[in-house]
């Protein structure tokens, strides 16, 4: 058989195949990829055809295509949203549905629970008057108008607290931060905050306080207020107050105290302080440790610097009935002439002046206290001089004398005010050549009322004189009653 037998039996073979009804192995797929191509291009024209009519004919009622829909172009790589993205968008999901849910949640519901657990770890009666959710300073839930104590010994305008939220649930609630906003402490609560928060012997505290500011704290007792104090207290790790560090608005007073038996131990370092009952007495610096309690204030060590000189001593204020002071004080080379200024400005005295006093006073209220106050005490300045008075000239010109001053080196004596009325006894002046002693009263008036009697001591001829001292401090007169020389 040859080739061409060969080639017929496929030709035969591939008719029968078609007689059958069979396509030809091949064919019907390139015929169906025909097809769909021809489809396709149809379709293209027919879009690009009413994309044409919507652009440039008017549309009819027989108009049936449907609009054309263009996308817009996007430039770049196509933004795929990766799993660090999509972590982030939750979170700040969760965070903002928290922050609604804290925004609205029905807090005066627990207002009860909150105050029985408030009360608990004060030890008193504890009422709260509002209580939200708050942004400012930062997140926090706020109690607004706390008061502890059946006469409200202690009232706080606002407690911003944050707690940790998973011991809510439990029988110990842990307050992370706790900020005391304007409190206002009176007498009877110095004692009572002493023993805030001290947990009951084998008991676990239903509230616990990890960390606590004060903003603007008030202490009131009797008819004085001591405000403007910020800070921060301690907390033990059982929950009791360790210590309260606190300080005014220029922290030129600072402030410790650690709770005691009845009140307060306290140590106190100030600078440029000024004194209560005398507005131009002022401290450069001080150094104090005592203790307060509901009825008074005891510094029972005291040292600081004030005028140029050294200060030391003890101070109480007493209020259980009437406002009073004890203090002893003792006084170093201090500047007379500033001491003056700021104890009566009519005495115009220079040179450094120290001594030991006693001073009592007793009064209705607080402000009353310097009007009131008694001294009596020893003093003694070095090298200066007393304006207004010229012993010397009065003793030689034997007429009144007016003005001048005298000189000494040691000037010394005893010192006694009560009822506003000075009283200087054992007077003495040293001043090389001049030798003097006596006394003088100064009024409430300011009037005087005195003698001195006057040695002068000359290389050739001495000069005894007594002297009347009249007139007022802001004028006084010197007239000598007898004079003598020798």
């Amino acid at each position: 058989m040859g080739p061409f037998s060969a080639m017929d039996k496929q030709a035969d073979t591939v008719n029968s195949s078609q007689a059958a009804g069979q396509p030809p192995a091949g064919n019907w797929l390139m015929r169906l990829r025909g097809k769909y191509s021809s489809w396709r291009q149809r379709q293209r024209a027919k879009r690009e055809e009413k994309a044409f009519r919507r652009a440039y004919e008017t549309l009819t009622d027989q108009d049936d295509f449907a609009p054309v829909k263009l996308r817009p172009i996007r430039r770049g790589p196509r933004r795929v949203m990766t799993w660090p993205g999509l972590l982030v968008r939750g979170l700040l999901l969760l965070l903002g549905c928290a922050l609604l849910l804290a925004m609205f949640f029905p807090y005066d519901r627990y207002r009860p629970e909150i105050e029985q657990r408030l009360g608990a770890a004060l030890g008193d009666q504890a009422k709260i008057a509002e209580l939200r959710f708050s942004f400012l300073p930062y997140p926090n839930i706020t109690l607004l108008g706390v008061s502890v104590g059946a006469t409200a010994y202690a009232e706080v305008k606002a407690i911003r607290v944050i707690p940790e939220l998973i011991s809510l649930s439990g029988a110990q609630w842990v307050i992370r931060h706790a900020r005391l906003e304007d409190l206002v402490l009176r007498r009877p609560g110095i004692m009572a905050s002493a023993h805030w928060f001290d947990p009951l012997p084998g008991s676990q505290p239903g509230l616990l306080l990890r960390r606590v500011e004060i903003e603007r704290l008030s202490v009131e007792v009797a008819d004085a207020r001591l405000s403007g104090l910020s800070g921060e207290v301690r907390m033990r790790a059982d929950g009791g107050v360790d210590k309260i560090q606190l300080h005014d608005a220029g922290r030129n007073l600072n402030l410790e105290a650690e709770p005691a038996t009845a009140g307060y131990r306290l140590s106190v370092l100030g600078n440029a302080l000024k004194i209560p009952f005398k507005a131009d007495l002022n401290f450069d610096s001080l150094e104090a440790q005592g203790e307060i309690t509901a009825d008074r204030l005891l510094l029972r060590k005291l040292t600081g610097r004030i005028h140029g000189g050294l200060i030391d001593g003890t101070v109480q204020f007493d209020w259980s009935a009437a406002p009073s002071l004890r203090a002893d004080i003792g006084l170093t080379r201090v500047s007379a002439g500033l001491l003056m200024a700021a104890l009566n400005p009519e005495v115009s005295m220079e040179g450094n002046v120290g001594g030991k006093f006693h001073l009592e006073s007793q009064a209705k209220d607080f402000a009353q206290l310097s009007d009131k106050l008694r001294i009596d005490g020893e003093f003694l300045a070095e090298r200066g001089l007393v304006n207004r008075f010229d012993l010397v000239e009065a003793a030689r010109s034997g007429r009144p004398t007016r003005g001048g001053s005298t000189r000494y080196e040691r000037f010394s004596g005893t010192l006694q005010l009560d009822n506003n009325a000075w009283h200087l006894g054992r007077l003495k002046i040293d001043s090389g050549l001049v030798q003097a002693a006596g006394a003088l009263d100064i009024g409430a008036d300011s009037r005087l009322k005195g003698q001195m009697e006057l040695d002068l001591r000359g290389s050739a001829t001495g000069l005894n004189a007594s002297l009347q001292i009249a007139g007022t401090l802001a004028s006084p007169q010197l007239s000598a009653t007898r004079s003598a020389r020798r």
